[in-house]
């Protein structure tokens, strides 16, 4: 009967991220509540019946993305109009193909709401019509589940002869948003009469994985613009506010790799009227926060005199090689039928057809913006709706192309204004579009598991009727010679193989390997 032999295995438990990708699209809808309305108090979003289902190398993703208005009447009273939009986006996940059986893939999705914001439109007929625009992002994780003991030495004698690989896989985590609110008064140096708009951006942004969280800290810079009160001059001033948050998460752990995604959810200034040079400003502030680990491990890839009868299995390697990103500029000049008054912000946007090829040392980004906007009809004042696009592409410089590299590519909209020409019919769209692009390397790796393992002799044949090594761990109370005597073998031949000099050199816990073993 063959005897057994010792190995050094570990357990590989692990969920292998497979494909990932980001999704942002917005959503403009017209709804109608009764005149009179003195303010719109705020906007509460919520997405709701969110499903996701593999199809091919693209993962469809439905839910609704639900908007309650809240709003104050001419008599002081609060309102709620509820606004339910479905939605079903494909989402393409670049290296899923190479993900094996879809049974085996789990999938996770993590959407959030950007920005949900109302532009008043016209007042007729007793009504005020808004156009009201969710912005969604949603991030997708496909993932293998992989809990496997695998071995990483074959230690003692003639068994060392075994070919050794590092393995650099990413454990994925997990992922979490929250949206936070910031709240300060702002000191301006004249009196508003009222804000025009404000632009931000983060500043000192850092993220430190701790146990069982996620720590950020930043600072979110705004530029106000506002018109001043006795001249109506446009003048612009600038805040500074520090934020600090912490995310809980299950499982990380200090020195984890850690991803933050911030986003303004949405700014509101009230002017006080009693003193106009002070604003109070509310800021809302999504974060989502992505967490992997990565692992190096050195296994036993391949026995080199196929010594070893054990089970095998292939391992997909998903080697992030670079990430960069890049921020690109589109201007789009659209001719609309009749002379225009306002344009409803910031309309439907949606990336399509996105396509990456290598040429030499680029890789060539190719892409679709559709755009859908309400505008408000200068003569009739009614309102319309006019549908565009924008082809896009760009070259960003990567490293040389192997033959298992994978590209993913996503789009987040940055910022989107328009200008309206002076004829009134025709008008522009001025979008910045960030393009991240993450370069993965595919390969395939075959391991030995831990199993019922055989020592096979160098003649091919089952230790039936050749030698039999054992794998022996030395106890309290042994010595050379009484392994021997147990194992029926000679004192020299054990010293032999184990390249033993001197027999007293030995002690318990030491694993020596005993030849020809036929214990007793």
């Amino acid at each position: 009967m063959a005897g057994s032999v010792d190995l050094i295995t570990t357990v590989l438990d692990l969920k292998q991220l497979v494909g990932e990708n980001t999704l942002q699209f917005s959503m403009i809808k017209e709804l109608s509540v009764p005149s009179g309305v003195k303010k719109i108090d705020r906007v509460d979003s919520e997405i709701t019946g969110v499903k996701a289902e593999i199809a091919g190398d693209t993962v469809m993703v439905e839910g609704a993305l639900i908007l309650n208005i809240f709003y104050l009447t001419g008599e002081g009273e609060e309102e709620k109009e509820e606004v339910e939009e479905s939605f079903s986006q494909f989402i393409p996940l670049p290296g899923i193909e190479y993900g094996g059986d879809p049974k085996d893939l789990a999938l996770k999705v993590y959407p959030r709401v950007e920005l949900a914001e109302l532009d008043k439109l016209v007042e007729e007929e007793g009504k005020t019509i808004f156009a009201v625009t969710g912005v969604v992002e949603i991030f997708v994780f496909c993932y293998r589940e992989i809990n496997l003991e695998i071995v990483t030495d074959i230690p003692g004698g003639n068994l060392e002869k075994n070919i050794k690989e590092n393995l650099f896989l990413e454990n994925f985590i997990g992922g979490e948003g929250e949206v936070i609110s910031l709240h300060s008064w702002i000191d301006l140096n004249k009196a508003a009469a009222r804000i025009e708009g404000v632009n931000s951006n983060f500043e000192d942004l850092t993220w430190e994985a701790a146990q069982d969280m996620v720590k950020i800290e930043g600072y979110l810079i705004n530029q106000i613009s506002y018109n001043q009160e006795s001249s109506g001059e446009t003048l612009e001033e600038s805040s500074r506010e520090r934020f600090s948050h912490t995310l809980k998460i299950p499982g990380v752990q200090p020195g984890m790799k850690v991803k933050c995604y911030p986003r303004v959810g949405g700014i509101t200034h009230k002017i006080d009227p009693q003193e106009r040079t002070r604003v109070e400003q509310e800021i809302s502030i999504n974060l989502f926060v992505l967490v992997k680990e990565g692992i190096i491990i050195q296994v036993v890839c391949q026995e080199e005199d196929d010594q070893l009868s054990l089970p095998q299995e292939k391992l997909l390697l998903y080697q992030p090689v670079e990430e960069f990103s890049e921020e690109l500029s589109l201007s789009t000049e659209v001719e609309l039928e009749v002379p225009i008054r306002k344009i409803a912000w910031p309309g439907e946007l949606i990336f399509d057809n996105l396509q990456g090829e290598i040429e030499e040392e680029y890789l060539e980004i190719k892409g679709v913006l559709k755009s859908k906007i309400i505008y408000v009809d200068e003569l009739s004042g009614s309102t319309g709706m006019k549908n565009f696009e924008e082809n896009f592409n760009h070259r960003f410089e990567v490293p040389e192309k192997d033959e298992g590299m994978v590209f993913f590519i996503y789009p987040r909209l940055e910022m989107v204004d328009y200008e309206i020409m002076e004829d009134g019919k025709r008008f522009k769209q001025n979008a910045v579009v960030k393009v991240y692009v993450k370069v993965v390397d595919i390969e395939e790796q075959w391991v030995y598991l831990k199993g019922d393992e055989k020592y096979i002799d160098t003649r091919g044949e089952e230790s039936t009727g050749g030698t039999i090594i054992v794998v022996y761990v030395i106890q309290e109370e042994d010595s050379i010679f009484n392994v021997a005597q147990k194992f029926n073998v000679s004192i020299d031949a054990i010293m032999k193989v184990n390249k033993i000099d001197d027999p007293d050199l030995i002690y318990p816990g030491q694993k020596i390997l005993v030849p020809g073993g036929n214990p007793f």
